[in-house]
């Protein structure tokens, strides 16, 4: 027998049970009787205890409002700090997980207990990728603004509170998380150039200035929509990524699994006439968050294991065919998904994202391979980000501008940007960002 949890304190719970029974040597009905009550009492809590609210910020200002509800179902995952500071699944202890669920008649709360005094925090995944995390503390009262602070993809994207201390006996409720539904907003991720006087847009959409058009379309110069480029029933999930190969064809990576019907997992080869074209080899999720052309060749990036039937760490080469292309090694590859790049003059390509290794060499959040997939040592980023690289930004100068969820970079205090040398130092001539974001996604 059980008593909920939540029941108020001094309440109860009262269990019996009503008992029929015949004689074993005639088989004759005896008089039914109920059995003793057994009574369970809650008492006051006690100990430490973590949580509150998870809730549908409807109006997305960052405050629970009147008419604003709770979100039942959603995942809540209690850390312990290292001693750090600093929120971090990876580095920091799992103490519990928890769903959103009714407590006392509110909807979306969650509770932790039974843990020892120290530092906490907790993270919180939105139950898609249509969901955004509310602007964290928009107003004065903890009890009613939005707490994550930092959020991150690697894992699974999740909203982190701040690292907060919890003494013997505190019982700190304070902790809410509100979340926005995007589902129905339209975004442009990705725009490429196939010429002087075109633009290549890509993303999450259903038309451009009024002609039906899945998830990319091409647009003239003065913005219309140019109909030359047909994608038919287009890309049946978000773009992320666009570029364009020296030969004209049009490579796209993304979320989507089919294009115009056809299959297409994460990667798609686009005429300029917008017909499918491969690649053959395709990765195993659908998570590409970058591609890129260098000559004939293209490269890919993400979350991903395999490439067709090859084994691929996050990242891979395809020849001109769309076949993987073997010479490109990369052993392990990234031990975290890759989320940007670009390529350099050298051939060598910089790789950018939620890993904390390449190939066995600890590299945190950038990384630089040669054209044959070797970790190449003379970049040496020291400690790296401290959080997540979401993008970068190479210059002509061979400086770099990188921008993400991190708080330092090789021990220099930042937030969201840095700008290193050709080497992967930090740039000391440019201030590090002293901007109080939560997230920069672009460094174009």
């Amino acid at each position: 027998m059980s008593i909920p949890w939540d029941a108020p304190a001094l309440g109860s719970a009262v269990n019996s049970a009503g008992i029929k029974a015949v004689r074993a040597d005639t088989g004759a009905a005896l008089a039914p009787f109920e059995s003793a009550k057994a009574i369970i009492q809650a008492l006051a809590p006690t100990g430490q205890l973590y949580g509150d609210k998870v809730w549908n910020d409807a109006n997305s200002d960052g405050l629970q409002s009147i008419g604003e509800t709770g979100i039942n179902g959603v995942t809540v995952q209690l850390f312990r700090d290292n001693g750090d500071g600093q929120p971090d699944p990876a580095t920091d202890t799992l103490v519990d997980t928890t769903l959103t669920a009714d407590i006392n008649g509110q909807a979306g709360i969650y509770r932790f207990g039974h843990f020892p005094p120290g530092g906490y925090f907790a993270a919180v995944a939105p139950p898609s990728d249509n969901w955004s995390f509310a602007t964290a503390d928009a107003g004065a009262n903890d009890s009613l603004d939005s707490d994550p602070v930092i959020i991150i993809r690697n894992g699974g994207r999740r909203g982190l509170m701040p690292v907060t201390q919890i003494t013997a006996g505190e019982q700190d409720l304070t902790w809410d998380a509100g979340l926005s539904d995007r589902s129905g907003s339209p975004a442009v991720w990705a725009i490429a150039q196939p010429a002087t006087d075109k633009y290549l847009i890509g993303g999450r959409f259903t038309q451009s200035r009024g002609v039906a058009r899945k998830n990319i379309a091409l647009l003239t110069a003065a913005g219309t929509v140019d109909t030359a480029f047909n994608p038919g029933a287009g890309f049946d999930n978000t773009v992320r990524s666009l570029a364009v190969r020296s030969d004209g064809m049009i490579i796209a990576g993304g979320n989507f699994v089919t294009y115009n019907g056809a299959v297409s997992k994460g990667i798609a080869l686009l005429t300029s006439a917008g017909v499918w074209s491969g690649p053959a080899a395709q990765p195993d999720t659908a998570d590409v968050n970058w591609v890129a052309a260098s000559g004939t060749g293209i490269y890919l990036g993400g979350a991903f294991s395999k490439v067709g039937s090859t084994p691929a760490g996050n990242v891979a080469r395809l020849n001109a065919f769309g076949g993987v292309d073997t010479n490109f090694a990369t052993g392990t590859g990234a031990n975290g998904p890759v989320y940007g790049g670009a390529v350099l003059s050298t051939g060598d390509i910089l790789l950018v994202g939620g890993f904390t290794q390449f190939n066995g060499s600890a590299r945190r959040g950038i990384v630089q391979l040669g054209s044959d997939g070797h970790v190449v040592s003379a970049f040496d980023p020291g400690a790296g980000a401290s959080g997540e690289v979401y993008a970068l930004k190479v210059f002509d100068d061979g400086r770099m501008l990188l921008t993400g969820n991190f708080r330092s970079f090789a021990g220099t205090p930042c937030n969201g940007t840095i700008r290193l040398d050709p080497q992967g130092k930090v740039d000391t001539t440019l201030s590090p960002s002293s901007l109080n974001v939560q997230t920069i996604n672009s460094a174009n």
